[in-house]
């Protein structure tokens, strides 16, 4: 029975701390600032990008830059995950 109580409560801490993780914001930027990203730990996505300077950069590639803010993005929310499941596995 102290096996169960044991399990029983690591699971209770690992539901707590991935509560908490859900409310946390990480913070990204990409191309020196000039894409902002904001994901939180339940995966709402917040960007803030600098569209006059990047089309510059890009020479009004509008194509590139619609990957260079895709793939931004899609690398923010693969760390989210990576850290998410850093906390998954240490409880």
């Amino acid at each position: 029975m102290n096996n169960f109580q044991q399990m029983l409560n690591q699971a209770k801490m690992a539901q707590k701390k991935h509560e908490q993780f859900k409310k946390e914001e990480f913070k990204f930027s990409k191309q020196g600032d000039l894409i902002k990203i904001i994901v939180s730990g339940s995966y709402k996505v917040d960007l803030k990008i600098n569209f006059q300077e990047l089309l510059i950069m890009v020479e009004n590639d509008y194509e590139m830059l619609n990957d260079m803010i895709q793939v931004a993005v899609n690398e923010a929310i693969s760390e989210v995950k990576k850290m998410e499941s850093k906390i998954i596995n240490v409880m």
